[in-house]
């Protein structure tokens, strides 16, 4: 998620292991180091734009990391602390707020859709459970507003409220998603699109948009291609969708003919990044972009990709990025959200 939200998570995990005099210390402790993890997008390189896509949310993610990450931020943190907040705090306890706000880092981008590698070094799998999105001030400001509360009135009991509201919060999203998974199931059977007789597809997903719980992106994959709609399911009423359209689904094969060559390595990578939901752009065939993500959750112009050129395989794929937005489109998203 956002730094702030890290930062704030990390902060309320360590408040709960604070005692009155270490408050102060615990909340920035905890929030530095819950935001310490995501240093690992200074990991790029000019040459191969896949270093990126391959070890942002990698090892400084993954739970085995957590004790090690802690350490490295109790030794660079410590010093600081105690000189300029806390002139009593003790490494004992400075290490223990240190590792708390670390290991929330990991696990709260686990509950987003971008897909982090908690069991590194043991797996590589990007373990994505899409139940909020990377933004969310619902769950992020309430966080904030503990966290303060705590510090003005020297009560740690204000960081075990903040957890409490977070878990509780996650569970309401883990109920949602639960629920908008049953809508989109419903609707691929009732197209015809199934596995089995009365069996939905294999694959199928559902993304919160953009800082709510009403309004997901729904995708589900048959027969090669991929289906995307948006489901607006408010927390009591009925669902309604909004159809979307589909793609067919790009194999690296399809645009490289030599799987040796680097252009094709690439598109592997970034087929592994994207858990395989590979689309050509609808600018350029070249394009390869990853349809999990569009501004409109029902839309198929997705946000990022990579060009590749078949002519030269032996160069590296180039990212491309389309973040834009204009009037229009925000006015649809916020007619799909208010179900317009």
């Amino acid at each position: 998620m956002d730094p702030v939200t890290q930062g704030a998570l990390g902060s309320v995990f360590a408040l709960c292991k604070a005692k009155k005099k270490e408050i102060t210390a615990a909340i920035w402790l905890g929030a530095l180091s819950g935001m310490a993890a995501d240093l690992d997008v200074l990991i790029q390189s000019n040459k191969d734009p896949m270093v990126y896509f391959e070890f942002h949310r990698h090892f400084t993610h993954s739970l085995a990391f957590i004790p090690i990450g802690a350490l490295i931020c109790h030794l660079v943190l410590f010093p600081l602390i105690k000189r300029l907040i806390a002139s009593d705090l003790d490494k004992k306890s400075s290490y223990l707020f240190c590792f708390l706000g670390y290991a929330s880092h990991g696990i709260l981008d686990a509950c987003t859709s971008y897909g982090t590698q908690l069991l590194w070094p043991f797996s590589n799998h990007r373990v994505a459970w899409d139940i909020v999105s990377i933004i969310d001030p619902a769950f992020t400001l309430p966080l904030i507003a503990m966290v303060v509360v705590s510090r003005l009135r020297k009560n740690m009991r204000w960081g075990i409220y903040a957890l409490a509201y977070a878990l509780l919060y996650m569970g309401l999203a883990s109920w949602q998603h639960t629920r908008v998974i049953g809508v989109l199931r419903e609707l691929a059977i009732s197209r015809g699109h199934t596995s089995l007789p009365g069996q939905p597809p294999f694959r199928v997903h559902a993304k919160p948009s953009f800082a709510n719980l009403i309004l997901y992106r729904g995708l589900y994959e048959y027969q090669d291609h991929f289906y995307v709609d948006a489901i607006r399911l408010p927390f009591f009423g009925k669902p309604r969708v909004y159809e979307g359209s589909s793609k067919k689904r790009v194999h690296p094969e399809d645009i490289y003919a030599d799987t040796n060559s680097q252009g094709y390595v690439d598109l592997k990578k970034f087929e592994w990044f994207s858990d395989g939901f590979l689309v050509q752009s609808n600018m350029n065939p070249l394009i390869i972009n990853d349809f999990r993500y569009a501004i409109l959750p029902n839309g198929d112009e997705e946000l990022w990709g990579v060009y590749c050129d078949p002519s030269t395989p032996s160069a590296h794929v180039k990212t491309v990025f389309d973040r834009k937005t204009d009037s229009s489109t925000l006015k649809k998203f916020k007619l799909l959200l208010w179900g317009e």
